[in-house]
């Protein structure tokens, strides 16, 4: 430790003359950030046509509203007013924001004042005071003290640097949140729609299954059919009846869980939600886009790249460790046994303070928190890439799985016509005696079948959609990255990060090396 104690204008003079060089020489250790470029081929395998150059304009901001279902709609809209994951994530957005603007005051003088009044006395009864003229003495004091450290290094600006990221990160993780949100509430709502569309062909094959037994019990009746038929006959309509009760679970289900994610009681939507209507049939093709566009676009790959930025800015808070600092500190007030003349020349007092000290011997500690640092930016540009793949297979899944929806639907829809003509044909055979029970049942069985599979197979290629609306990353962000007005004012003391051709690992392990 160096300190310069003054009590004269020579001394001030000293302590600034020392100091000005060394702060104005003040530099930046650690490697600056430079955005990683995404790993992304030129084209999704799965897509159906070549992309367009505008890929970026190509997932509507408002992408349910492309299902054409005025009811989605309206909850989406309610979910992500209301919904509480969300309103969480804006609490770190707060957090973030806040830690930002406490890390950058410390770029600023911190200035504390102080004032006294007292009053003190003395014994008559030394030899001291059996002279003085009276024997309490009152004081007054007033001061203030200034201590600044001046970032030599660089070390409050790194910092302030890894605050920037971490904002960038929570309102990346805030936009994932709303992203997932409205994605949840449409799946959700697809599949309550599925899921009536299915009681609804349930509560047809019991009205099917009902009159094949009337028919059969007429027959047995009339003396042209057996027992069997109709014992037969009863147990597929009991077969169709337990086909319901599982399907009115699920939907009240999801009725629960639609309203949770509106920030309601689980019962709040059922009047809304009791009446079926059919399920939202979208246009089942979709353009991906360019794949560095949607890396870019998704929250997820965003969050990664801020926590890689904060990572990398963490290492030359480390460095800093390791090297000098310089603090100054002055104070100054009056002193006086009078409050009248308490700010008169005379009572002034005053001083002024530099101390640069820095490590002698840590026992390899501050070595070892630079290695962290760095081993903590590897780990985060390796989860920013894996973070990249996954993506690009979750895109690449949901356009192959919505290009086999398709071909599905096509087929199904076939099938279920066939079966029902199937039906139509074999039941007239069976009134007329020319085909037997068991032909009936069979035909019954598989047109049932086939509806149940054509409903379900209609609210999977919704909720296809939906998911690659998802891992396209679909929805506008919320914002840049110092968008309130505090982060604004605080940059006004930070120096830009410098701009470089240098890859982050390329600037991280020069920074090794230089070592």
């Amino acid at each position: 430790m160096i300190p310069w104690r003054t009590q004269s204008n020579e001394g001030l003079r000293a302590v600034i003359g020392i100091t000005s060089p060394l702060f104005l020489a003040g530099c930046m250790v650690g490697p600056d950030y430079a955005a990683l470029p995404p790993p992304a081929p030129p084209a999704f395998v799965g897509e159906p046509s070549r992309p367009s150059p505008l890929a970026e304009a190509e997932v509507p901001a408002e992408w349910w509203r492309t299902l054409g279902d005025a009811m989605l709609d309206e909850l989406v809209e309610e979910a992500l007013a209301a919904n509480l994951d969300i309103a969480t994530a804006l609490a770190r957005i707060d957090e973030a924001r806040a830690s930002r603007t406490a890390v950058a005051a410390g770029l600023l003088p911190q200035i504390t004042g102080s004032g006294s009044v007292g009053e003190s006395s003395v014994s008559r009864n030394t030899p001291n005071g059996a002279f003085l003229p009276q024997r309490t003495n009152p004081s007054f004091n007033l001061g203030a003290n200034v201590a600044w450290e001046t970032d030599l290094f660089g070390g409050l600006r790194r910092s302030v640097e890894a605050a920037d990221a971490r904002i960038g990160g929570a309102q990346a993780s805030a936009d994932a949140v709303r992203l997932a949100t409205a994605s949840e509430v449409a799946r959700q709502y697809v599949a309550l729609r599925g899921i009536q569309t299915r009681l609804a062909v349930a509560d047809d094959n019991i009205a099917a299954a009902r009159a094949l037994r009337d028919v059969a019990r007429e027959k047995r009746i009339g003396g042209i059919g057996t027992a069997l038929d109709e014992t037969r006959a009863a147990a597929q309509l009991e077969l169709a009846r337990a086909a319901a009760p599982p399907l009115r679970t699920a939907a009240r289900t999801l009725m629960h869980g639609l309203a949770v994610l509106t920030a309601q009681p689980p019962t709040a939507l059922m009047a809304r939600l009791e009446t079926a209507i059919p399920i939202p049939q979208p246009p089942l093709v979709v353009a991906a886009g360019l794949p560095a566009s949607v890396l870019l676009r998704r929250p997820d790959m965003r969050v990664a790249e801020r926590t890689y930025a904060a990572a990398v800015a963490n290492i030359g808070v480390a460095k800093v460790e390791a090297l000098p600092r310089l603090t100054l500190t002055g104070s100054g007030g009056g002193s006086s046994t009078a409050l009248s003349n308490l700010l008169a020349a005379p009572s002034l007092v005053w001083q002024a303070l530099g101390t640069l000290a820095g490590p002698i011997f840590d026992g390899g500690r501050a070595k070892s928190n630079i290695v962290a640092a760095r081993a903590r930016a590897e780990q985060a540009r390796l989860t920013y890439q894996q973070t990249a793949l996954v993506a690009l297979r979750e895109v690449e899944d949901a356009l192959v799985a919505l290009q086999n929806d398709r071909a599905l639907l096509e087929t199904l829809t076939a099938q279920a016509e066939q079966t029902s003509e199937a039906v139509r044909l074999t039941r007239i055979a069976y009134r007329g005696g020319i085909a037997d029970f068991t032909t009936v049942l069979d035909a019954e069985r598989t047109d049932a079948q086939a509806k149940d599979q054509l409903a379900n197979a209609k609210a999977v290629a919704a909720s296809d959609l939906i998911a690659l609306y998802r891992v396209l990353g679909g929805g506008a962000p919320m914002g840049g990255v110092n968008s309130d007005p505090a982060s604004r004012r605080a940059n006004a003391f930070i120096k830009p990060l410098s701009e470089n051709s240098v890859t982050p690992r390329q600037s991280v392990q020069h920074e090794a090396n230089r070592e």
